[in-house]
């Protein structure tokens, strides 16, 4: 892409807010990172280092990311607080809390934190951070709230199993002051000890649920395909519900059961989408009186989180960090997570939206108009350059150049 000359409007606007968390150079990298996320084709230190026009050497960017004193914590509450802020001013009136984890895939073996995962994605073992995270659907609004590392477990004193960085995170967007009434997680986070502990919150829960589980049945114990085998065919009533791609139909069957490793009564929705044929979805939920569509609607929210994984590593590079310490992970985590609650909620993304003919659908689409008006900054330094210099040569090496080879090529103020 074309050198950066400036940054774009959305970080600009929120640079304010982040003085008293940097000094005057770390606000400069800050903004740096949080522009070369969004707008380059590259999200690692020395691209997005060299994006801009007349950049020093990638070292101080890649200090401020691995070993400069600025607070993590600060930074992460400050994008919470942008998160509340905006959601309050929506008047959001339901939201639920979405459990998933991730696995960002590395080629180095030397890079802190890595480990050999299975790779549901690719149905392989695959070397990488794996991030359990929590995502907050709020009505049409979305944004990631939390991420932790899982390291399999090696010995070490401090070990935490996905399932306890599951609650831990949940726990901490109810610290954060998040709205939202229920829990949705997959198959691997269903279990008596989290749906009990998200209960003790005073939250509702919604989960998938594997369809060899064993029911309590006229004192028997008899799995829910067994269960399932009874079940007359009409008994199956049509749902339709709406989505991003149109409409979709699902033939559901609802009903109370007491599941045996949780010693409690809880709600099974059998689900097929279109026809009943197959292997069935099975969900599950502590509320016994929500009719089958509620269930489904509200699990299959799940798909944000996905689509943030989806965003977040194709447009805003959440695997592209090459730093080996495990602090500049960490600090790249973060800043990918910022970035995206900026492009999703910021007041000044949505004024953009309104400004181009048929919206944003996609974290993509607002990322090529920051870029557009990256674009546009760089047009109007080559106008000027033009006004002072005498040839296209000299133009180009100007803006090509770094900020010590342009203090040797030009002593002058641009």
């Amino acid at each position: 892409m074309l050198p950066i000359a400036s940054y774009p409007s959305i970080v600009e606007e929120f640079l304010p807010k982040m003085k008293p968390n940097f000094s005057k150079p770390q606000l400069d990298n800050f903004a740096k990172y949080l522009t070369g996320l969004m707008v380059c084709d590259r999200k690692n230190v020395t691209a997005i280092n060299n994006a801009f026009v007349g950049h020093k050497d990638q070292s101080a960017l890649n200090n401020w990311l691995t070993d400069s004193p600025w607070s993590d914590e600060q930074l992460d509450r400050a994008r919470k607080g942008l998160a509340k802020e905006e959601l309050d001013a929506k008047n959001i009136k339901h939201a639920v809390l979405i459990v998933d984890d991730t696995l960002n895939h590395k080629t180095g073996e030397h890079i802190e934190g890595v480990n050999i995962h299975f790779d549901h994605a690719e149905g392989k073992t695959s070397l990488g951070h794996q991030l359990v995270t929590t995502h907050l659907a709020a009505e049409k609004y979305s944004v990631p709230v939390d991420f932790a590392l899982f390291q399999r477990d090696q010995g070490q004193s401090d070990f935490k199993s996905k399932n306890e960085l599951a609650k831990q995170l949940i726990a901490k967007a109810v610290e954060a002051g998040f709205l939202f009434d229920t829990v949705v997680e997959d198959v691997w986070y269903f279990n008596y000890d989290n749906t009990s502990y998200i209960e003790g919150l005073g939250k509702d829960w919604v989960a998938g649920c594997k369809i060899n589980r064993l029911i309590l049945l006229s004192g028997k114990e008899v799995s829910l395909a067994d269960f399932l085998k009874t079940v007359p065919l009409e008994e199956f009533k049509e749902v339709t519900l709406k989505s991003s791609g149109g409409e979709r139909t699902f033939w559901t069957y609802a009903k109370n059961v007491t599941l045996k490793k949780h010693c409690q009564r809880v709600r099974v929705v059998f689900s097929y989408e279109d026809k009943v044929e197959g292997e069935p979805k099975v969900l599950a939920t502590n509320r016994l009186n929500w009719d089958a569509k509620t269930v489904v609607e509200t699990y299959l929210l799940r798909w944000r989180i996905d689509a943030f994984y989806r965003d977040a590593k194709q447009e805003l590079g959440l695997e592209d960090s090459e730093v080996r310490k495990l602090q500049g992970s960490k600090r790249h985590w973060l800043m990918v997570f910022l970035a995206d609650t900026l492009l999703q909620l910021n007041p000044k993304a949505e004024r953009l939206v309104e400004r181009v003919r048929g919206g944003f659908e996609t974290v993509g689409s607002t990322c090529r108009y920051a870029a557009t008006e990256v674009l546009r900054s760089f047009i109007g330094l080559v106008m000027r350059l033009a006004q002072k210099l005498k040839s296209a040569d000299e133009i180009l090496k100007y803006t090509l150049s770094n900020l010590k080879e342009t203090k040797m090529l030009y002593q002058m103020e641009i």
